[in-house]
């Protein structure tokens, strides 16, 4: 089928294209039936082509991943071989949070570098420059909690492929 990815995944959100040689209408029917059919239960969201997936609720920490999987063909309704895109990612309300704050630290930096642009240029002491470390400083210290969130649940995520990479292989009922 594919190779297995490395265990440390770079980036925030590893993404993994697996080409299938079936029509991705039977892709995702051995996919269906290989995650519902799955050794553990899964939380799960279907939405057409596309499912979302992570262990119970009761297993999972802030920091466990989700499982995004996407079924992907080169030309929309096309019956030709199809890709499997599977993306690991925080929970969707953690993922909002980081994004929302990476937003609001780059307004701020960019405001703080304006006031001291302006300080500078009315020749006073160009404090607000500070601002601008802040906010970087704050931006790698999510970054760094995000990359330890992610070392963190390396085992959940192998977990997680290794749910997936079954399902794949599965048989069709």
């Amino acid at each position: 089928m594919s190779e297995r990815p490395p265990r440390r995944r770079p980036g925030l959100r590893p993404t993994h294209y697996l080409e299938q040689r079936d029509a991705p209408a039977e892709v995702l029917a051995r996919l269906r039936a290989g995650l519902e059919g799955a050794s553990r239960k899964l939380d799960m969201q279907w939405a057409g082509r596309h499912v979302l997936f992570s262990l119970p609720a009761r297993e999972r920490a802030p920091w466990s991943p989700w499982l995004s999987v996407s079924v992907r063909t080169p030309e929309e309704g096309g019956a030709e071989p199809c890709t499997v895109v599977a993306q690991f990612c925080p929970h969707p309300q953690l993922w909002t949070a980081l994004m929302l704050s990476y937003m609001a630290l780059g307004s701020l930096a960019v405001l703080a570098g304006g006031f001291g642009w302006a300080q500078l240029s009315m020749k006073t002491t160009p404090w607000a420059f500070w601002g601008v470390a802040l906010t970087a400083l704050t931006a790698f210290g999510l970054w760094a909690g995000a990359q330890l969130a992610q070392r963190m649940a390396s085992d959940q995520m192998d977990e997680l492929w290794e749910l997936l990479e079954d399902a794949l292989e599965s048989p069709r009922d």
